[in-house]
């Protein structure tokens, strides 16, 4: 029985396809760090590591703060980061 020779498959390949797991997950990847761009710019006073884009499904964006207190802040900035995205 013959072996089958497999060349080995270029990873970058499969992140630019248009369809597949992989093709979503970083099309989705690239969008939460386009919506994260978006509220540094527009809260440039938050540091780096208050908040997180965790995820969207549909209509709902899901941030992760790590207090209360920036949580209050990007509630005050919410039209405005609405209007932007």
């Amino acid at each position: 029985m013959t072996r089958k020779s497999k060349s080995p498959v270029d990873m970058s390949t499969l992140f630019k396809t248009t369809s597949g797991t992989l093709a979503q997950i970083s099309q989705k990847t690239n969008s939460i760090k386009k919506i994260a761009h978006i509220v540094r710019q527009i809260c440039p006073d938050l540091p780096e590591d208050a908040f997180n884009i965790a995820n969207f499904v549909q209509t709902t964006l899901i941030v992760e703060v790590k207090s209360p207190v920036w949580g209050q802040r990007l509630q005050f900035e919410r039209n405005t980061i609405l209007r932007e995205i």
